[in-house]
This record gives structure tokens, C-alpha cells and sequence, in this order.
């Protein structure tokens, strides 16, 4: 089962306040702005090896032989990694 569990320093005051970026970026011209499809979902197919591909390698790499990795953990966390990697 995905198991979450929150990790906090000792000390430290909450929320954490994280400053936003200084970096300044041109402002899009109309016609880009325009040009741009927006995204607003995505659907993703995964064929049964590849899901049965990225659940072995996840188990493999856990190293454990009493925690397993589900098929459904092993897809979530391909696509959190594919997704923190391209976001910029």
C-alpha cells in the first residue's frame, strides 16, 4: 500500500515560506499567447509490459523482500518523476 508520511524538521516554525522567484521573463506577445494549445489533461496508455516492466525494476531497486511495490505505486511514481523532471 502507498504510504504517506509527513517529515518534518524539529525547530521550525510552519508554513515554510518559499520566496518566489526574482528572475524577470518577457511577457508572451499576443501572437504567441495565441498559437499555444492550453493543456488541460493528458491520457496516458500503458501496456501490461511496460506497467509489469516498471513494477519489476521498482522492486528490484527497493532491495526489500517483505515491502513490494504495486503495479499502481510503480506507474505513480514513474509519472511524478517523468513530470518533476520535464517541469522545468
Amino acid at each position: 500500500p502507498l504510504v504517506l508520511k509527513g517529515w518534518f524538521l524539529d525547530g521550525i516554525d510552519y508554513p515554510i515560506h518559499i520566496p518566489v522567484s526574482e528572475a524577470k521573463r518577457p511577457s508572451p506577445t499576443s501572437r504567441e499567447i495565441s498559437s499555444v494549445p492550453i493543456t488541460k489533461e493528458k491520457v496516458f496508455h500503458f501496456t501490461k509490459k511496460s506497467i509489469s516492466d516498471l513494477k519489476a525494476k521498482a522492486n528490484s531497486e527497493v532491495g526489500s523482500s517483505d515491502m513490494k511495490i504495486s503495479s499502481l505505486q510503480a506507474v505513480a511514481a514513474h509519472m511524478w518523476r517523468s513530470i518533476i523532471r520535464h517541469s522545468g
